[in-house]
């Protein structure tokens, strides 16, 4: 049987390749798990939830850019 060994990316390195979405994504992950834990008073939550969905804006096209 023939094993193919691949490298695994550190974790430093899938840091440096992130994106944009990426990186909302975890920002919105993080907020999540914040929020359920009772880490985040309600001012913080929303506070949080409109930063990224003002962030997240960023990456839809405007009306006058959809073909």
């Amino acid at each position: 049987m023939k094993t193919t060994k691949t490298k695994q990316k550190t974790v430093f390195e899938k840091a440096q390749e992130m994106t944009l979405p990426q990186s909302i994504q975890v920002l919105t992950e993080t907020a999540n798990v914040a929020q359920k834990a009772g880490l985040l008073s309600v001012e913080d939550s929303v506070l949080v939830a409109r930063a990224i969905e003002v962030v997240g804006q960023g990456l839809m096209p405007k009306a006058s850019e959809k073909a």
